[in-house]
């Protein structure tokens, strides 16, 4: 690793300084800027995922015995809606069976909360099965799905413009290529963070993130807030 980073290896921090163009003197300081754009990426995409746990972590097996889990439970809840016309026979068989319990409760309420149960799970079940919905129409790929990714270029841009560094990205039409120094730092942090950082790279989510950054560094500063003294005399 790296002695000025734990996420960046030594190779990694190299490639990434050789790429932005900083000076030598800057090396430690970009390189920790950096790192710290990596660290508030990292907690926007846990934050994002903590409002989403039904599309992490969500294998194929796992879906398929979900969708059979969400079958179960609606055919025993119907099972069950056929049991309450005879209360005697179902009476019985959560007394000595289901409960396990000699205290006296009322049977319908029971029944009722069984069935609430089994809607419960039959419909998480089949929330956490269902597919991950696919981006609409003219919505850039990135945008919503990968906020994380967003918040990082955004972070890079503006903390390697402290040290005069320009990440720029463009479409090279003649080798019908993405160029620019942005693109290769991002192939570089694919390998610290992929969860963050795909393979394939919106780019022109990106091309749009930079245009954004570079406006915002064009703003002049705000001018200093004036506060009213109270009148003394």
């Amino acid at each position: 690793m790296n002695d000025d980073s734990d996420l960046l290896s030594s190779g990694q921090a190299e490639a990434i300084f050789q790429r932005s163009g900083a000076s030598e003197a800057d090396r430690k300081l970009l390189l920790a800027n950096v790192e710290c754009a990596l660290l508030a990426a990292r907690d926007v995409h846990r934050r994002h995922l903590r409002r989403r746990p039904w599309q992490a972590g969500i294998s194929p097996l796992l879906r398929s015995r979900l969708v059979r889990v969400t079958k179960l439970s609606n055919e025993l809840n119907l099972a069950v809606q056929l049991l309450v016309g005879h209360p005697e026979e179902l009476s019985e068989w959560f007394w000595s069976h289901a409960l396990n319990s000699d205290n006296d409760r009322d049977d319908d309420f029971l029944v009722s909360d069984l069935q609430s149960r089994l809607e419960a799970l039959e419909h998480f079940s089949k929330k956490l099965a269902a597919p991950r919905q696919k981006n609409t129409a003219n919505r850039p790929r990135g945008s919503v799905d990968n906020p994380a990714l967003r918040w990082l270029v955004l972070a890079l841009y503006e903390r390697m413009s402290v040290f005069d560094v320009k990440l720029t990205l463009w479409h090279d039409r003649a080798s019908d290529c993405w160029k620019g120094t942005l693109l290769h730092i991002l192939e570089v942090l694919h390998e610290v963070v992929p969860e963050i950082v795909p393979r394939r790279l919106p780019f022109r989510t990106i091309q749009r993130l930079v245009s954004q950054a570079k406006r915002c560094d064009k703003k002049p500063p705000s001018p200093p807030r004036l506060e009213v003294m109270p009148r003394t005399d």
